[in-house]
């Protein structure tokens, strides 16, 4: 449904991503997030409605994991949408389940998008 209509929420173009990367022979689990507007997820009480987002969670080594959202055209990869930082989710796997942490710390990347508009000065100078 989501090839032929070329739509999808993030559940289905982020499981149907999921696939595509196993099928090419990568590690691949899914990770179960609670959005800003969904509030916290709360690991005491395990609770599918506690849950609104899907992203992919790619393993590369013991060491290295990267998250993947494939619902933002021009997200680098292993940074998450802003509405997805919520501190931790739930791997779902059956190697590694449980909670990880969402937020890495240290570097954190931004966007900026600006708009200039160009004025021309009547001074003599074109530096004002």
């Amino acid at each position: 449904n989501v090839l032929e209509k070329k739509k999808g929420n993030a559940g289905d173009i982020n499981l149907l991503f999921g696939a595509m990367l196993r099928e090419k022979g990568f590690d691949v689990d899914m990770v179960l997030l609670s959005s800003h507007g969904n509030g916290f997820a709360l690991e005491e009480i395990p609770s599918l409605s506690q849950f609104d987002y899907v992203v992919c969670l790619v393993t590369l080594s013991k060491t290295k994991q990267l998250f993947l959202d494939a619902t933002e055209k021009y997200l680098p990869y292993n940074i998450l949408p802003e509405r997805c930082l919520n501190y931790k989710g739930f791997v779902v796997s059956k190697k590694r389940p449980g909670w990880i942490k969402t937020q890495q710390g240290g570097n954190s990347n931004s966007r900026l998008v600006s708009r200039f508009e160009c004025i021309r000065s009547k001074s003599s100078s074109p530096w004002i």
